[in-house]
């Protein structure tokens, strides 16, 4: 388990290991700052923490996150090269061939006379652990963000659901318009 929010709402940077055999828990160290996107498992008995963008309020601007990964032999964690294109919810699944791919999401956010406009990005990236480096792969055929990323069986990802981001003016009650989407996209590395 890595990060997450404590009872106070602040978030936490250290990371725990669960031993099913033994029934215990052992620290897996702590990341800087603290992680804020999905983890995906490596074949080497590590993971990869995505570092996420975010729209930062208190400094009105857009933020990046680094990746770290963990080494599961010391245990440690590493930042890891920035991706070719910071983002915030993107589709993530780990490849049969243990390389990771990353695709659409958030990439800006600004707030306008018509209301709060996310930007999205079609553009996607692959993670190869062998190099610790990021580099573009297929683009995928429109935009999206937030939906779940799934291997098959064929070693091709399916990028299902997500959505087209808040677009509009603050709704009553609860927030931003979304526009959810209700089709799937194929990536094949």
């Amino acid at each position: 388990m890595v990060g997450g929010t404590d009872a106070n709402n602040g978030q936490v940077a250290s990371a725990i290991l669960y031993d099913p055999a033994g029934g215990t828990w052992s620290s897996a160290g702590v990341l800087s700052p603290p992680p804020n996107g999905p983890i995906v498992a490596l074949p080497d008995g590590g993971a990869l923490v995505v570092g996420e963008a975010y729209y930062d309020t208190a400094t009105d601007k857009w933020a990046v996150q680094a990746s770290h990964r963990f080494d599961p032999s010391r245990p440690t964690w590493t930042k890891v090269g920035a991706m070719v294109q910071s983002r915030q919810s993107p589709f993530v699944a780990g490849l049969a061939d243990g390389r990771v791919l990353v695709a659409g999401g958030a990439i800006g956010v600004e707030f306008t006379d018509k209301g709060k406009v996310t930007t999205l990005t079609k553009s996607a990236e692959i993670f190869d652990p062998a190099t610790n480096s990021w580099s573009a792969t297929a683009a995928m055929p429109s935009v999206r963000m937030a939906g779940e990323a799934l291997l098959l069986q064929d070693g091709s990802v399916l990028l299902a659901g997500g959505g087209l981001g808040e677009q509009g003016e603050l709704s009553t009650p609860g927030g931003y318009p979304v526009i959810v989407l209700a089709s799937a996209v194929r990536y094949v590395p």
